[in-house]
């Protein structure tokens, strides 16, 4: 909760960037629609892992990006348009993003979810807004008071759950099922 409401504090510190009525609400209705998912996929990918030690990861993390970018190559190939890059620019750009923002994100994901709880790696994608705050201010925009301070508890929040306190106060499936018997 200490991250979630960091990352709040950081969208809506920025007014001119928020939007207003029914664009608010639908905006975010659509982001816990898009959370739900998030958090749906993580958690089944989790349960998989722990009765299937042996995952092929890399292997389930490609059938993932297949189902989701097959269906799209229709409507890239409909869509046409042009750009104003230059084309080489454009696609080593398109490059780093395929492979550094989705592959490796998603195949250390998924990873991290066979060795750590769920509550643990989920954490540390709270940083994602602080990240890119911290960017912005090494670019030379700094931010405001408001995206400051909720950077900071999106760390704090982060740090509380990784802490080895927080670790080992957690039940450990172990635990769970010796409890259980």
């Amino acid at each position: 909760m200490i991250g979630f409401g960091g990352v709040l504090l950081v969208v809506l510190s920025d007014p001119g960037n928020v939007a207003h009525g029914s664009q608010l609400a639908i905006g975010f209705g659509l982001a816990l629609l898009g959370a739900l998912g998030w958090a749906g996929g993580g958690l089944g990918m989790r349960v998989l892992t722990q009765r299937e030690p042996n995952l092929d990861i890399p292997g389930i993390t490609a059938a993932q990006f297949l189902a989701g970018g097959v269906p799209l190559i229709p409507l890239v190939l409909l869509a046409g348009g042009s750009t104003h890059r230059s084309r080489p620019v454009l696609d080593a750009q398109l490059l780093y993003l395929v492979i550094d923002g989705q592959v490796l994100v998603y195949l250390g994901f998924n990873a991290a979810l066979s060795q750590w709880p769920s509550t643990r790696v989920y954490a540390w994608t709270f940083l994602v807004p602080a990240v890119a705050v911290v960017v912005d201010a090494a670019l030379g925009k700094l931010p405001g008071f408001g995206a400051t301070v909720g950077v900071v508890i999106v760390i704090l929040g982060v740090g509380i759950v990784n802490h080895p306190r927080a670790e080992a106060q957690r039940p450990t499936t172990a635990r769970r099922s010796a409890a259980a018997r």
